[in-house]
């Protein structure tokens, strides 16, 4: 009987560092339609997170950086301004993938750094489900967060 417990042990051991949940890559950019740089980079960059369908999202943040002007910065300075002071953002286009796991101009970013980080199990599993109210005045969100790891 002790070797029955022994060996039950030993399986939930090995199943709980090996437990597993897939990526989802958060990549944030900062961007503007008044920034020259963004135009010619933003192509080429966007092409190469869309290769990544359902493992890499973008947030992308319209700044005054490097130019100001009439731009849609003025309609959001607020959250702007605060991802901005979180970075220490001084330029566009200005990307960061995950946080701090990369930073960098997104003229530098390759296919091989989004393959990287996806294979980078993530220790939670989250799933949002949502549903409307028959007015669709009301948004019923649930969220489930699962440890993968123990």
């Amino acid at each position: 009987m002790k070797k029955f417990y022994l060996f039950i042990a030993f399986m939930l051991l090995i199943n709980a560092g090996f437990a597993q949940s897939p990526r989802l890559v958060l990549v944030e950019e900062f961007t503007g339609e008044t920034c020259g740089p963004c135009a010619v980079y933003n192509p080429a960059f966007n092409a190469t997170m869309e290769s990544f369908p359902g493992t890499v999202i973008s947030l992308k943040y319209q700044n005054n950086i490097p130019s100001a002007g009439a731009n849609f910065y003025a309609y959001n300075t607020a959250d702007i301004s605060n991802r901005t002071t979180f970075y220490s953002n001084t330029y566009s286009p200005h990307g960061f993938i995950d946080g701090n796991y990369w930073d960098g101009n997104v003229a530098s970013v390759t296919a091989s750094q989004f393959t990287a980080r996806t294979a980078v199990t993530s220790p939670f599993s989250i799933v949002t489900t949502h549903s409307f109210s028959p007015a669709h005045d009301i948004i019923n969100v649930h969220v489930e967060v699962t440890a993968s790891e123990v």
